[in-house]
């Protein structure tokens, strides 16, 4: 799965831009990146059909 667009939602003090969010972030988005369906593909696709 790719991530497109990130929104803040809340933004409080400086810990956005602290380097403990930076490492949180990072692990998201390497988690994200991982996620596929179907499983045993390479991509992620909602309400994938195989044609028949």
């Amino acid at each position: 799965m790719k991530i497109v667009q990130e929104v803040s939602l809340i933004s409080v003090g400086s810990f956005e831009e602290s380097s403990d969010w930076s490492i949180i972030r990072a692990e998201i988005r390497d988690a994200v990146s991982l996620i596929v369906h179907p499983p045993g593909t390479s991509s992620f696709t909602i309400n994938p059909t195989n044609g028949t």
